[in-house]
């Protein structure tokens, strides 16, 4: 009798696996293979987020300034989690309630950037990004700002800012201008064909975004999301660059 209990015994320990309100035990095989899986996601993260950075970097190399989203780089976080999830303890892990309000946060802001960003295209042959520059040129002093801080406004890169402010000077749309207090300094100002280019897809892009947001709140949430976004600002410590 002995003999046989100890001919079915796993010569690895049995692993304790916790779900909910569920418990159990995984053999050293099924553990084996569930690190197996692991691996190849792993491989798979690493591969995603290499193509996403070959591709980036092509469209760069052409002249094209690629759509700076939020969603990307977390895109890539989520499916490299997916090789490391199980090993954390649930005390690390996103509840229900604050996944949905950080995945939603990541989907609404891609889903209405390409929205907006289709309805500029079709009316103005215009790109969000290059939107966003003439928008705040036009609101800054001046109509003017520095480089540094146009990149902070709009979330870009300064080299693909650089990029970007060089396509819209040569259609005319902005041009440098020097600083007189840093030789080395420059500043992105708007042009009279630059403003009458925005005030034309303003319009479009202001419709676009009370049809697709503004008009999906009452005022009381308007102000609570407002302060939410404050908050998050203020606690990720963002600055512009100094003067």
């Amino acid at each position: 009798m002995r003999a046989a209990v100890l001919a079915v015994v796993d010569p690895c320990p049995a692993r304790r696996v916790e779900h909910g309100n569920e418990v159990g035990l995984v053999g050293a095989a099924a553990v084996q293979q569930h690190e197996r899986s692991l691996g190849r996601v792993r491989a798979l993260a690493n591969e995603v987020c290499e193509r996403l950075g070959a591709h980036l970097r092509a469209r760069e190399q052409i002249g094209e300034t690629p759509t700076v989203s939020l969603f990307m780089q977390p895109e890539c976080s989520i499916v490299g989690s997916m090789a490391t999830m199980s090993s954390l303890g649930e005390s690390h892990l996103l509840s229900p309630l604050e996944l949905r309000a950080w995945r939603g946060m990541l989907r609404v802001h891609a889903v209405l950037a390409k929205a907006l960003d289709a309805q500029l295209e079709e009316a103005h042959g215009l790109q969000l990004s290059s939107y966003e520059v003439l928008m705040y040129l036009a609101d800054a002093e001046h109509e003017r700002m520095r480089m540094c801080d146009l990149a902070s406004s709009i979330l870009l890169s300064r080299s693909g800012l650089t990029r970007l402010v060089d396509r819209l000077a040569r259609e005319g749309l902005i041009e440098r201008v020097a600083c007189d207090a840093d030789a080395r300094g420059q500043f992105a100002k708007l042009t009279p064909a630059g403003r009458e280019k925005l005030a034309a897809a303003r319009v479009t892009h202001l419709a676009g975004v009370r049809a697709l947001f503004l008009e999906r709140f009452s005022p009381e949430e308007l102000e609570l999301l407002g302060g939410a976004w404050d908050r998050v600002i203020d606690g990720a410590g963002y600055s512009c660059c100094k003067t």
